[in-house]
């Protein structure tokens, strides 16, 4: 089972009515899989600086909620940063590609429920 560890929950007034949360795991694809240019030496030391948990190399999921119901979650793994601060502030200051996919499809889940709740006021 993965455990997730929260990472910041985005403010409401950006993305409203939705709620929209980052979470992330620890990635468990080796570095070598993932960046094959690399030389040996960078493995080496990217590795040591993982392992003390002064890099970070996660697994993001992004979570989309309506009023506490999930409409629409994605996943990005593979992510590695200098620092963790600069993992938030990749979250937090840029528009992250994944926060702004979610929500599309949060928007798009929304709308399909949205459509069968009339339909079925409709038929009743």
């Amino acid at each position: 089972m993965t455990y997730w560890h929260n990472l910041i929950e985005c403010n409401k007034d950006k993305y409203a009515p939705f709620e929209v949360k980052v979470d992330y795991t620890y990635e468990e694809e080796p570095l070598e899989s993932l960046f094959p240019e690399e030389s040996k030496e960078w493995y080496s030391e990217t590795a040591r600086k993982v392992e003390r948990s002064d890099m970070p190399y996660v697994v993001a999921k992004v979570t989309v909620s309506l009023d506490g119901v999930e409409l629409a979650y994605n996943t990005l793994g593979g992510l590695l940063f200098d620092s963790w601060e600069e993992l938030e502030r990749s979250f937090t200051e840029d528009d992250h590609g994944l926060i702004a996919e979610t929500v599309v499809d949060a928007k798009d889940q929304w709308d399909k429920m949205q459509a069968l709740m009339t339909q079925s006021a409709v038929v009743a």
